[in-house]
């Protein structure tokens, strides 16, 4: 990580503005009438064998783990229990809250199990090194107890294994990982990528002051025990700060640092990174609120043994909120295939909720509509209210601006944005415009509907191509993603999270402005734009169709049966003069 820290430096301050967050709503995707098709994508008919169903969520345990069921036997509610349930008695249990969450699924999801059986069949001779890296993170109380043997999670423990380890594995990011980190390391590079300390004194550690501790002890041999580096947003920054280093065809590493997905860094150059003022949040403020819906405190017994237990604040719902609802949707039709312990409609639940904070992260303004000789035009703004970047996570995510023009007799005379059936996105005559391998550039001033914002990164190899894997990436082609609310450019880790391809964009940072130009608009047309995200680009169903897979064959079954879902954080409408 020498390199890592070596590059913490400054990068200029960029302009940013604010406007108003407006609500979501996921949106069926079809081919505008009349558009002729680009043709099908190489994904829709790849060929192979599929993968088969997952096995079934089990009770299991290890030298320092066990599985969220037993945990559920106090964390979760009861009918006859006033233990952990708000005001109007709705359940904010840990162990329901969590079951239906990313963090439950992490492997369980069908596009990680598609893309880590990917990098493994692009790079043969690195199994070893992609197998540790993909479980550290996904499948981690797996990945600590095989580390103490000199091992690591394999593909094949996540799709069949038995073993104890195995099964742990399979539960994802659950209750006795994250409650035993401890706070050796947080905050420092060595922490990020999963290096996360987790010891054998079998604590639980908390928020909470003056546990209760014989009952957890007697139950499960744990000790719950204070520690205020629970609420911190180091902690959340072990796994979701990753650094990687592209590979050789021997598997050796021979790129430089890599950032991954890079959130912490975001939200340290953000606004919100500043705990003495009254913006300072954390990651758990947001992805784990302690008010209810009805955003009110909390006040209940936090767990429903022993009876009789005195009400205490929550802390924290366990919601882990985010952005992956298009995945939550796929699991909630796919639930059987899963193996999960959440039901369907859990699943759904925790979809909207995704919805909602996606349509709190960003907001889409028509600023200006007027005439300019003979073009209409119509100047837009996109801001980022969150505290880490528009999108952020995996690099497979993308946002960006659809805007129409309409005329009074209904018909459309500019769009630049359009989705046709399949998810990509199309010109006008149905052309995708973001085959694999191209990049959509940064836009200033749009003109034509070949043209579109679209904010991303995009991964590169060291030839300049853009990357087939990650592990043969070693930059970003284009990192235009919006930028951390209130983004402060002498941050330490500013540098770590430069944007790549916005030169001569003057006002763009944690906002930005787009100009479009627009001919033969009569009087009286509507506009209407619209900030549309995706958590998984179609181009990235390509790519894994080059060297397709069981795992991914499934992936792309289940993404035909959703009719490929975007959801648009948010709206604004004008009309013109």
């Amino acid at each position: 990580m020498r390199s890592l820290r070596s590059t913490l430096a400054l990068i200029t301050l960029l302009a940013a503005a604010t406007a108003v967050a407006c609500g979501t709503e996921t949106v069926v995707v079809k081919a505008s009438p009349g558009a002729e098709p680009s043709g099908e994508p190489a994904w829709w008919s790849a060929q192979g064998e599929m993968l088969g169903d997952l096995p079934k969520a089990k009770g299991s345990f290890s030298k320092r783990f066990l599985d969220a069921q037993e945990c559920a036997f106090c964390h979760a509610t009861d009918p006859a229990s006033p233990a952990l349930k708000d005001a109007k008695g709705r359940d904010v249990s840990p162990y329901n809250m969590w079951k239906a969450t990313m963090m439950g699924m992490s492997t369980r999801d069908p596009y990680y199990l598609a893309a880590f059986r990917h990098e493994l069949d692009s790079h043969p001779a690195a199994t070893k090194t992609i197998e540790a890296t993909c479980t550290r993170c996904h499948a981690p109380m797996g990945s600590v107890e095989r580390a103490d043997v000199g091992s690591e999670v394999h593909y094949a423990d996540l799709l069949a294994g038995d073993a104890n380890d195995s099964v742990l594995a399979r539960e994802g990011v659950s209750c006795t990982l994250c409650h035993q980190i401890k706070p050796d390391n947080l905050g420092k590079p060595e922490s990020f990528t999963g290096g996360f300390v987790v010891g054998d004194e079998r604590k639980i550690f908390g928020p909470h002051e003056s546990p209760l501790v014989v009952p957890m002890q007697n139950h499960v041999n744990y000790t719950p025990t204070h520690a205020p580096h629970m609420e911190t947003s180091e902690l959340c920054a072990t796994c979701h700060t990753v650094i990687t280093r592209a590979l050789d065809a021997a598997g050796n590493p021979v790129g430089p640092d890599f950032p991954e997905q890079t959130p912490y860094l975001e939200w340290l150059s953000s606004i919100y990174a500043d705990a003495s003022s009254t913006t300072g949040r954390t990651c758990q403020s947001c992805h784990m609120p302690a008010l209810d819906d009805d955003e009110q405190p909390i006040d209940a017994p936090l767990a429903m043994r022993p009876p009789g237990m005195k009400a205490r604040r929550l802390k924290g719902r366990h919601l882990f909120r985010g952005g992956n609802t298009f995945m939550l949707r796929l699991l909630a039709d796919n639930v059987a295939w899963s193996g999960t312990v959440a039901s369907a409609q859990e699943l759904t639940q925790q979809a909207e909720r995704d919805e909602a904070m996606l349509g709190r992260a960003g907001s889409v303004r028509i600023t200006d509509v007027a005439r300019e000789g003979d073009a209409l035009v119509v100047r837009v703004s996109v801001s980022n209210e969150s505290g880490h970047k528009l999108p952020t996570g995996f690099p497979s995510r993308r946002a960006w601006v659809h805007l129409t023009v309409t005329a009074p007799d209904g018909n459309v005379v500019f769009e630049s944005g359009r989705l046709d059936a399949y998810g990509r996105i199309v010109d006008k005559a149905g052309r995708a415009l973001d085959d694999r391998g191209t990049i959509m550039p940064h836009r200033d001033v749009i003109s034509s509907d070949t043209e579109v914002q679209v904010y991303e990164a995009v991964m590169a190899d060291a030839t300049g191509a853009v990357a087939k894997t990650l592990f043969d990436a070693t930059h970003f082609a284009k990192d235009n993603r919006l930028l951390p609310r209130g983004f402060r450019a002498d941050a330490p880790s500013a540098a770590m999270i430069r944007p790549v391809g916005v030169d001569g964009d003057a006002d763009f940072g944690s906002s930005d402005g787009i100009t479009y130009r627009v001919a033969g608009a009569p009087a009286g047309s509507s506009v209407a734009a619209e900030l549309v995200y995706q958590s998984v680009r179609p181009s990235e169903l390509d790519g894994l169709a080059e060297l397709p897979n069981p795992a991914a064959i499934r992936f792309f079954e289940m993404v035909k049966a959703a009719k490929k879902r975007a959801t648009v954080v948010s709206r604004a409408e004008g009309s013109a003069p």
